[in-house]
């Protein structure tokens, strides 16, 4: 789950899913910089998300702060529970209209992969140089790696992407950092000999992965219920 906020101020610790309730990469560690939440298929959840509803709220309530998250309407983000929140008033973006107006769809969780992927690449590229294979990364290693990748993404990429979602009107636009991205993937590909692998493929090969289910008929029914009268 990633979550920002359009003066470019703000990002909230990023969500993360995994698959193990207590991974073995985690024993001995105090703390994490990621919210982390688990279930069989590391899926976002209606639970899940119900959960980091009501924490972001909490946090926000301490801060004397009214937020108004924009959200899209994937299954696992019911309408739901909206009575028991104080401090955000979330506002679902209509199915039609989320892959212009959610601007983390705009290119913000696109530059979190690249930059993500760039540290797997380097991870790879020292590995190789030590003529080693990387059979160390785990879990924790990655998610140390996504929270400095979020931290790369910059105030500049946000404000393009929610000008580009028409929160912002602005005649000029960023695009240093898209540049930088490709030519470091260009100078990547010549130097692996990958020229039958893009940028785009690299960057974009989880996509059609699943990442959410369903909900079920017993969990329509509770929400329906959670929302009373």
């Amino acid at each position: 789950m990633v979550c920002a906020n359009m003066s470019c101020k703000e990002k909230l610790e990023l969500l993360v899913i995994g698959k193990s309730r207590k991974p073995r990469c985690f024993k001995g560690v105090k703390s994490i910089p990621v919210l982390y939440e688990s279930n069989k298929k590391a899926w976002m959840t209606c639970s899940v998300y119900e959960d980091w509803l009501h924490k972001i709220d909490h946090k926000f309530q301490r801060e004397n702060r009214k937020v108004l998250p924009l959200v899209d309407n994937c299954p696992a983000h019911p309408k739901v529970l909206i009575q028991t929140l104080k401090a955000i008033k979330v506002v679902h973006i209509p199915p039609n209209l989320t892959a212009k107006m959610q601007p983390m769809d705009q290119g913000i969780i696109q530059n979190l992969k690249v930059n993500y992927r760039q540290r797997i690449i380097k991870r790879l590229l020292k590995a190789s140089d030590k003529k080693m294979w990387l059979t160390d990364l785990n879990l924790l290693d990655a998610i140390f790696d996504l929270n400095e990748a979020w931290a790369d993404v910059t105030s500049d990429i946000i404000a393009n992407c929610f000008q580009k979602a028409s929160f912002v009107k602005t005649d000029v636009e960023n695009l240093a950092t898209q540049e930088q991205d490709e030519m470091f993937y260009n100078d990547l590909q010549r130097m692996l000999g990958f020229t039958e692998v893009t940028i785009e493929y690299f960057i974009n090969v989880d996509t059609n992965v699943i990442i959410a289910n369903e909900p079920t008929d017993s969990e329509i029914l509770n929400s329906i219920k959670a929302q009373g009268p």
